[in-house]
Parts: structure tokens; C-alpha cells; sequence
């Protein structure tokens, strides 16, 4: 499908080409919201229909329904269209409850601060020699 001439603006989509779309939406917050954009509006904030937030720890995923989801603008650092013609995941990440990708997701984030804790550790040691 070949875009219109409104629906970019020097070579950037515009959120108007987005309507009626699965779009996934990353959040600052580092958040992952997947829906259908229903509406927008001047100040970039717009409607997501369907929605569910994706959570991903190591090889599992869980979808976390969210329903009807108003995303301020400001608040979402990137907007994309999904490709339907392509699987949404790989097939070595499996599907879990909510429970256990939360279990998994906090080990995930404890783990990683653990790593940083360390590295800043090994760095000030280093710095003395």
C-alpha cells in the first residue's frame, strides 16, 4: 500500500496513518503496550482498543490485558507499526501466568542490579591501581 501525501510530513509518518492499526507502543517507563489505535488527537496522545501490555522476562511472556488504554503523548517513546505477516514472537519464548512472569521479571531486575552494583564496585577497586 502506497502511503498518501497527507499521511507524511517530511518523510515521517504521522500518527494519522497509524488509525485502525496493531501498533506496538514503548513506554518510558519501559513498558510494552500492544493494541489497535482507534483515535488521536493534536497533542499526540491518543486511544489504543484491545490493548494488553507484554511483559518479557528471559524466555517467557505474558499478556496482560489492559482493555480500553488512553496513552498520553509524552509518555510514549516510541510508536510502530506490527507487521502481521511475521509470528510476534519467537518460538523458543514461551507463554506463562501473570504470577510467574512477575516472579521471573523482579529475579530478572534483581539480577541486573546485582550486575551493576558490582561493575561499579570493580570500577572504584580499579581506579586505585
Amino acid at each position: 500500500m502506497v502511503p498518501s501525501v497527507h499521511e507524511y510530513i517530511f518523510g515521517t509518518p504521522c500518527i494519522g496513518s497509524y488509525l485502525d492499526r496493531k501498533l506496538l507502543i514503548l513506554l518510558l517507563d519501559g513498558r510494552c503496550i500492544i493494541g489497535t489505535m482507534c483515535a488521536f488527537d493534536q497533542h499526540g496522545n491518543f486511544v489504543v482498543e484491545s490493548a494488553f501490555e507484554r511483559i518479557v522476562a528471559e524466555n517467557q511472556y505474558c499478556d496482560k490485558p489492559m482493555g480500553l488504554l488512553v496513552v498520553r503523548g509524552d509518555n510514549a517513546m516510541f510508536i510502530g507499526e506490527m507487521d502481521l505477516s511475521f509470528p510476534e514472537l519467537p518460538p523458543h519464548i514461551t507463554a506463562v501466568s501473570l504470577p510467574q512472569i512477575l516472579i521471573a521479571r523482579k529475579a530478572e531486575l534483581e539480577s541486573s542490579a546485582l550486575k551493576r552494583t558490582l561493575k561499579k564496585w570493580m570500577e572504584e577497586l580499579l581506579d586505585g591501581v
